[in-house]
């Protein structure tokens, strides 16, 4: 069975992060997940309200999010769940 892990990434060079957000089922499933939660990053545009560049704000889907004057950006990965 694989299984699809989702991260977000923000920053650049020395300074990029990265992080697990969540693991889902499908890949039509991991899409969508990556898409809504990127339009929510420019919904609330909160990455310029920080004069160091930093913020922190309750995304509803990622627990974890970061974000610095790059962005946050979302992708996934694919690997195979051993049972």
């Amino acid at each position: 069975m694989m299984i699809y892990c989702v991260f977000g990434t923000t920053g650049e060079y020395s300074d990029r992060e990265q992080w697990p957000v969540k693991a889902l089922r499908t890949e039509l499933a991991a899409q969508e997940f990556c898409l809504k939660a990127k339009d929510l990053c420019r919904k609330f545009d909160e990455c310029n309200s920080l004069n160091d560049g930093r913020n922190k704000f309750n995304h509803p889907m990622d627990p974890n999010f970061q974000c610095t004057y790059t962005g946050t950006s979302y992708d996934y990965y694919t690997m195979e769940l051993e049972e």
